[in-house]
């Protein structure tokens, strides 16, 4: 993991660590553990991430941390240990909830648990800012309909909670058939909880949706950017997905996958 920054400065050793948008607690125990200064195995980083006791004054039923420890740079002095650095990561969350999000949360009578849960999911199926909104819709769409959210990133994230993740960025088949409720392909509604520590535009999204009839969305072949095209209806939404399909495979053709 490219996040640690070592500086010498007056004869001391300082620590930069970067949590990123869309990590899970497994990412960023690991980030912990790489800071030499905190002295603590990966294994206990995420003990620490694994205590829901600082987050319970607005997440009573949180099972964790995951989804509460906000992405951002944290500077790590010389004495600062594990369980400060974990704290700090809490407490700017709450932070960035109470200053850009309780409020609105309040006014819908929305839990934070739930927000934090679709902005989590948002966050890792959205790789644009701008298209947050529009992927929340979905997420709401399909949840007033009864269909299942049948999201790659929540099967993601069922693997590695099973200790089956292979991390060479496929789903397979294996990991589509695991029973856990974090498989939204096998289980309606949103996941039990957060599936990774989403940012501050995906949680607004998961507060402010776009207003629209979409139930699908797929890659746009078309663009390199990660975009996604939107779709209404299955038959559009098929259309896009075997136009991916037939770009992926000439690719593959040309030795470029």
């Amino acid at each position: 993991l490219q996040v640690l920054e070592i500086l010498a400065r007056g004869g001391e050793e300082h620590g930069r660590l970067t949590v990123v948008e869309g990590w899970t607690i497994f990412d960023i125990s690991r980030a912990i553990a790489a800071v030499p200064s905190l002295k603590i195995s990966e294994k206990e980083a995420l003990t620490l991430l694994k205590d829901p006791a600082l987050i319970k004054d607005i997440d009573p039923g949180a099972a964790n941390l995951e989804g509460y420890l906000f992405p951002d740079t944290y500077f790590v002095q010389v004495d600062t240990t594990a369980p400060e650095l974990v704290r700090s990561m809490v407490a700017r969350f709450k932070n960035v909830w109470s200053k850009h999000l309780e409020k609105t949360a309040r006014a819908a009578s929305v839990p934070a648990h739930h927000v934090v849960t679709a902005a989590s999911v948002i966050e890792t199926e959205a790789k644009l800012a701008a298209e947050r909104p529009l992927v929340a819709s979905v997420i709401y769409n399909r949840l007033r309909k009864g269909i299942k959210l049948s999201m790659d990133s929540t099967v993601v994230y069922a693997s590695k909670l099973a200790g089956k993740w292979k991390d060479d960025g496929k789903v397979y088949k294996s990991d589509l058939d695991l029973n856990s409720p974090y498989n939204t392909r096998k289980y309606r509604g949103l996941p039990p909880g957060p599936v990774g520590n989403p940012g501050l535009s995906s949680l607004k999204a998961a507060l402010e949706p776009a207003s629209t009839n979409y139930i699908y969305y797929v890659r746009d072949p078309d663009r390199n950017d990660g975009a996604h095209s939107f779709f209404a209806n299955s038959s559009d939404f098929d259309k896009a997905v075997k136009k991916l399909r037939d770009w992926e495979e000439r690719q593959r053709k040309a030795g470029l996958r």
